[in-house]
């Protein structure tokens, strides 16, 4: 089956230096079991030969004993099975992760944590890409929760075990500037400056995202902000679900560039959310907030509750039909650099989007970022940046995932840019037996040697390198230019 899952998430809270965050988070998920005191019913990945014959694996050598362990990658995810604090996740799933692999949770408990297990399979992945060589790599299973200081004591944790790469599997409905900088920029350069390679998966948001500058019309008495439908107006559709009796929960997110690098600082800027059902013919009630002082509902005159964050969103259970978005601009302080983000979601791939498909040219954060390698396939998200990168960084041309229990039976199937980054991360890490000093800029040189995928096709100028496995030799010649 193909899945891209939409988590639940709390309310945000700023205090002082600590932020935080409570994303939406699009995640590949694996095949969902209830699991004893043993791996016995643990999905097992069944193709992971043909994975690796697909990318030529074979030129590059596996770690031999006396290399054991030099190959340190840290999987940073919200879901590990089992759920526990064990750190013999190694001993546990023998045969499925490394003997060496270690668990450490850094949740924190005002945090959204996630049963599941996408962390493990992303592991598992890796894994594979090694042809499961017990001599490497040293595997990092590190938990997080949605609080900036899990996910940062996470990269402090992997940074003093001399990790060499982060896989990191999220993509975040609002924290980012457009810009490849918002509310991780901090981490993500410590990362960077420490030496690890971040690879991070692009994303599955086809027709889900818009952006455009905040732009107003100054006749207009509420301050609408103009948006190309009807009304100054964004409209997106819900379809019917195959099971009728199942509820579609889509989660709308507005946010704008004013994300501070400094979790202590606080937007300066103020724009409100409004949601209007056209099967109905009313708006919804959205608690909107006050980030910019003395801002009032615009319907009731009462004072909003304050927020730090340069966002607003609404979370309802939705019939299918159409539905509009329109963008109040409050605090009248914006700039021509000034950038909104709309984006919908729901669990149920495919079942809400924008009516109007080129509404998605924006890459989520933070694979937007400049500091990391943002992985997808043909079938996930593409777009460039307001400082004019290409994102994703690279695609690789297969993905599928098959499962399969104890006894061989297929459980299912999966692709998308989760398994693309962790199949990506296992194959960069084949080549740091080679070359232990390659970095993100030798990254970038070996990519841009690399065919480049239809520009007209993905709407990305000049389009995006498809991965094709060098040999060393090749690899040697390029970063010896």
């Amino acid at each position: 089956m193909h899945c891209v899952m939409f988590r639940k998430y709390i309310k945000i809270s700023l205090e002082m230096t600590l932020l935080t965050f409570a994303f939406g988070i699009f995640l590949w998920l694996g095949t969902q079991l209830s699991f004893a005191q043993d791996n016995s019913n643990y999905p097992k990945i069944s193709n992971g030969k043909k994975v690796r014959s697909f990318y030529d694996l074979s030129q590059i050598r596996n770690p031999d004993p006396s290399e054991a362990n030099q190959i340190r990658i840290a999987v940073i995810d919200r879901e590990f099975a089992p759920d526990s604090n064990s750190t013999d996740h190694g001993k546990f799933f023998k045969g499925q992760l490394p003997s060496s692999a270690v668990y450490k949770n850094f949740e924190i408990s005002n945090g959204a944590s996630l049963p599941g297990n996408h962390g493990t399979v992303m592991a598992q992945i890796v894994w594979e890409m090694f042809s499961k060589n017990e001599y490497g790599p040293k595997l990092f299973l590190l938990k997080t929760s949605s609080h900036y200081r899990s996910l940062d004591s996470a990269v402090d944790f992997a940074i003093k075990n001399n990790v060499k790469i982060i896989l990191h599997s999220h993509n975040h409905l609002f924290g980012s500037n457009f810009n490849g900088v918002g509310v991780y920029d901090n981490i993500l350069k410590k990362a960077r400056n420490a030496g690890i390679i971040w690879v991070n998966s692009v994303g599955n948001e086809q027709k889900t995202v818009f952006s455009q500058p905040v732009l107003v019309n100054a006749s207009n008495e509420k301050l609408f902000v103009n948006l190309p439908d009807s009304g100054d107006s964004l409209k997106f559709r819900v379809l019917p679900l195959k099971d009728e009796s199942q509820k579609n929960q889509v989660r709308i997110v507005l946010s704008w560039n004013d994300f501070p690098t400094n979790p202590s600082e606080s937007a300066h800027t103020d724009l409100d959310l409004r949601i209007y059902n056209q099967n109905t013919h009313e708006y919804f009630k959205i608690q909107n907030r006050a980030q910019v002082e003395g801002i009032l509902d615009i319907d009731t005159n009462e004072p909003l509750r304050p927020s730090s964050l340069a966002k607003e969103e609404f979370t309802a259970e939705l019939e299918p039909g159409d539905y509009s978005i329109s963008v109040m601009n409050r605090s009248q302080n914006f700039t021509n650099e000034s950038l909104l983000q709309i984006v919908v979601s729901s669990a149920f791939k495919g079942s809400v989007f924008f009516i109007q498909p080129q509404f998605t040219d924006r890459v989520l954060y933070p694979a937007d970022s400049q500091d990391v390698i943002a992985v997808g396939d043909k079938n996930t998200s593409f777009g460039t940046t307001t400082d004019v990168r290409r994102k994703p960084d690279l695609v690789v041309g297969f993905s599928q995932i098959e499962l399969s229990d104890a006894n061989s039976k297929v459980l299912g199937s999966t692709e998308g840019s989760s398994n693309s980054a962790a199949i990506f991360a296992g194959i960069l890490g084949r080549f740091l037996l080679e070359k232990p000093e390659l970095s993100l800029e030798d990254l970038k040189l070996v990519l841009n040697t690399m065919q480049k995928t239809d520009p007209a096709k993905d709407l990305v100028p000049g389009g995006i390198p498809i991965w094709t496995t060098p040999s060393v030799k090749e690899l040697n010649s390029i970063l010896a230019k």
